[in-house]
């Protein structure tokens, strides 16, 4: 996933998508370090904010 860069995607749904998983991953790993309930907040809100891009796209038909 890192390896396409956010420039070279051109549906914003699916940069939004992309930024909402890698976020979501990087507070994954900081929960799973500190197991705070802040970080498993954040990782809630990046998750919801993924699928409602997620349904953003499904609606567009991808385009």
């Amino acid at each position: 996933m890192n390896e396409l860069q956010a420039d070279q995607i051109q549906n914003k749904s699916l940069t939004s998508i992309k930024e909402e998983l890698l976020d979501a991953s990087k507070q994954i790993e900081t929960y799973q370090q500190a197991g705070d309930s802040a970080s498993a907040g954040k990782i809630q809100e990046h998750l919801l904010a993924f699928l409602a891009a997620y349904q953003s796209l499904l609606q567009s038909d991808g385009q």
